[in-house]
């Protein structure tokens, strides 16, 4: 997804820097994601405004 957003060199350097940071960082990155799915997969998320169409 971020080959859409960024140049072919800044997503490699953006690559680089990820690959050079330590296992806390990496965790903490991987824990902030699955947050982020979980609160997307809550029922609590309103739903399609044109779903029943």
């Amino acid at each position: 997804m971020l080959s859409y957003l960024f140049t072919e060199r800044q997503y490699h350097r953006l690559q680089a820097r990820f690959i050079l940071l330590p296992w806390v960082a990496k965790l903490l990155l991987f824990i902030i994601c699955l947050q982020m799915v979980v609160e997307v997969s809550q029922e609590s998320v309103q739903p399609f405004i044109y779903y029943q169409f």
